[in-house]
């Protein structure tokens, strides 16, 4: 698997002046419900987004500093489509997360048309 690894930088200034110097600013939640302000460099986080989605893994590169953690929120602009904010989770490699997934099913009309139903079971846990 690829190792995904993106640059932040902490943040000061309001995401307003974020915005305008070319950079996307964000949040690092920590597990331990600490949050750090920090902003990333827009082109990076974009390519980042659009080779490996809006829920992607990848390693945070801080003040020297590697740690692990996955987009939690894209914030996007309604009318441009611009990120305007993020959100990392930061989470140790062998912690278990939850999360959910939206599923969409094709073809249900191929199923209508023989008199099939498509049937989903809850998941146990």
């Amino acid at each position: 698997m690829e190792e995904i690894n993106l640059k932040a930088m902490p943040r000061t200034e309001k995401p307003n002046r974020v915005r305008n110097a070319g950079f996307i600013p964000g949040v690092l939640n920590d597990s331990n419900t600490v949050s750090t302000s920090v902003q990333f460099e827009t082109v990076a986080l974009s390519r980042i987004i659009a080779k490996h989605g809006s829920k992607a893994k990848l390693w945070i590169l801080m003040d020297n500093e590697k740690k692990f953690g996955f987009i939690k929120e894209v914030q996007k602009n309604l009318i441009d489509g611009k990120i305007i904010h993020i959100v990392i989770q930061l989470v140790s490699k062998d912690q278990e997360i939850k999360m959910q997934f939206p599923i969409t099913f094709r073809g249900h009309l191929d199923l209508e048309h023989k008199h099939l139903q498509l049937r989903l079971c809850p998941m146990r846990s």
